[in-house]
């Protein structure tokens, strides 16, 4: 499993989860088979300073490299939806957290058992704003449609 991990400075298993993933300077992906790790990689962000797009940037680079798992502070929408058609799991909120003690949280046994509500809030939050969007587009087709 392939765990990577937005991170706010250079990057490795001693570094802190970033607030944001896209536009995160760096990415720590650690290799974990059967609970251990078997190896770390960093990578700088490519697209840190990206005029527009950095998150599905990001998040092309991630998929690209065969992660399993996202985690960072917050994922942009445009970043959620590449990964979520991608398959890959996203975990958030874990701010200011060591990478290390991320990869133990998620490589255990019960590696997901705790995180599934937080995955839910997550989700439910994801889908009201969609709907919100949606709500607000219908909306503004109604104006331009009475107006011309």
């Amino acid at each position: 499993m392939k765990i990577l991990v937005a991170t706010q400075t250079k990057g490795g298993l001693d570094d802190t989860v970033s607030p944001v993933f896209g536009r995160a300077p760096t990415f720590t992906i650690v290799n974990v088979e059967n609970g251990e790790i078997k190896g770390t990689e960093v990578n700088r962000n490519p697209a840190v300073a990206a005029f527009m797009g950095a998150g599905i940037q990001a998040a092309q680079l991630a998929i690209n490299k065969g992660v399993d798992i996202a985690v960072a502070g917050e994922f942009g929408p445009n970043a959620t939806m590449v990964f979520m058609q991608a398959g890959v799991r996203l975990i958030s909120g874990y701010i200011g957290l060591k990478v290390r003690d991320i990869v133990k949280m998620f490589s255990g046994k019960e590696k997901f058992k705790p995180f599934v509500e937080q995955e839910k809030i997550f989700l439910e939050a994801r889908k009201n704003f969609i709907e919100n969007q949606l709500h607000w587009i219908k909306e503004r087709l109604k104006q331009l449609e009475k107006e011309g």
